[in-house]
């Protein structure tokens, strides 16, 4: 009798146990919205800027990537950045991040109380520069259907894409330049695979897409490009080696 009573009451305690157990996390739903980005450059820096729709009186997260040109890319550690967004003439938000949340990563909450559409601006500040960016039409939608009746109109994104993340193109020996008039490009920029030439075209900074070139011999460092390339392409320079299809 007395074994009959714990196991009934050892019964009860994991039937107790298992339903005091706290529920498996929930996954976590997708985004309804497709992400917008802006790229941007000067003989200084590059704005890789990323936002989802920005939603009226919701905090909403607008990235900034920014990166040093020149001979590598290397992310700003250290710069002051300043974001002003600007609808109907009317400051909606603003706030200046003394430094990035991760090297050169700036993550701003904008949040506005105007709906509308208007344009953001970025100002970056070093010890020996500043300089602006505008990012126009950013609109302020006035709720979740709003904004995603807006993006049926968005274009979608041509296929074979390749990802390339601005981390790790901060950590890789990495350029991209434009292909200029005279079509001719470093040597180191054209990959080679079962005979046939490519070079990656920059379609954002972290997503690239393979293409098939033709190449005139330019001498030992440059090649000059026949076919596949049209002038204002941005390329792989230096680095293409790193990136990888699936």
């Amino acid at each position: 009798m007395k074994n009959r009573i714990y196991l009934t009451y050892f019964f009860i305690l994991l039937v107790a146990t298992a339903f005091a157990q706290p529920p498996a996390a929930s996954t976590r739903l997708r985004s309804p919205f497709r992400a917008y980005n802006n790229t941007q450059y000067t003989s200084h820096t590059e704005l890789f800027a990323e936002y989802r729709p920005l939603l009226l009186n919701s905090p909403n997260r607008f990235t900034a990537h920014l990166t040093m040109t020149g001979e590598t890319f290397k992310p700003y550690t250290d710069a002051e950045v300043k974001l002003t967004l600007t609808i109907g003439g009317q400051t909606a938000w603003q706030q200046t991040l003394k430094q990035p949340t991760a090297p050169g990563t700036y993550r701003f909450p904008v949040q506005s109380a105007i709906a509308g559409t208007g344009q953001i601006t970025i100002e970056l500040k070093t010890t020996t520069f500043t300089e602006k960016f505008v990012v126009k039409n950013v609109t302020v939608y006035t709720d979740t259907a709003a904004a995603i009746t807006a993006q049926k109109t968005m274009p979608t994104e041509p296929e074979g894409l390749i990802p390339f993340t601005k981390e790790r193109s901060w950590v890789e020996t990495f350029v991209t330049a434009i292909v200029g008039k005279s079509m001719t490009i470093p040597a180191a920029a054209v990959l080679t695979s079962d005979n046939i030439h490519y070079v990656w075209v920059q379609y954002d900074p972290e997503h690239f897409r393979k293409q098939t070139v033709t190449t005139i011999a330019g001498g030992d460092s440059q090649v000059k490009i026949k076919a596949g390339l049209r002038i204002g392409d941005r390329i792989i320079t230096v680095g293409a080696d790193k990136v990888k299809t699936p």
